[in-house]
Parts: structure tokens; C-alpha cells; sequence
């Protein structure tokens, strides 16, 4: 009987060290994708295009590298009269 209890224990200890482990790692990329930044201009005419809407989206490499990747982080925002992002 107390065999099993202990082996119940480990199960929920390996169940909560995988569940954290997961945490981390999504926080990790959340936070840590960098910084983006640039100017949105006119093919043709080379001027800035004013309230441009730009979307940012990053993607992690899944779980350790094992799983399927996930989205990271979404961003958007407008561009001011000079085409940057503000």
C-alpha cells in the first residue's frame, strides 16, 4: 500500500514537471521573439504609406523542438505619416 502511493506521487511529480516544463517554454518564446521595426512604402512611388495596418506573428519551434510549432506572439499596429510603426 505504500508502494503505491509513493509510485502515485512520482507519477503526479513527473505529470507536474512536464505540465511547468511546457509553461516555461511557451513563455520563454512569448517574451523572447524580438524586436521588429521598419517602414512601409509604396512600390511604385517609393512614399511612405500612412496608416498601413501591419500584423507581426511568430512562431516557436513547438515543445523542445519535438512538437508541432505554435503561434508566439501576435502584434498589430498602425503605420504614422512617415510609414513607420508606432
Amino acid at each position: 500500500m505504500k508502494n503505491k502511493k509513493k509510485l502515485k506521487r512520482r507519477i503526479v511529480l513527473v505529470v507536474v514537471l512536464c505540465f511547468v516544463a511546457y509553461l516555461l517554454h511557451a513563455l520563454y518564446y512569448m517574451y523572447n521573439t524580438g524586436s521588429r521595426s521598419g517602414q512601409v512604402i509604396d512600390a511604385e512611388t517609393g512614399m511612405p504609406i500612412a496608416g498601413a495596418v501591419v500584423n507581426f506573428t511568430w512562431r516557436t519551434p513547438g515543445f523542445l523542438g519535438v512538437a508541432s510549432p505554435a503561434i508566439a506572439a501576435f502584434y498589430e499596429t498602425v503605420t504614422d505619416k512617415e510609414g513607420i510603426q508606432k
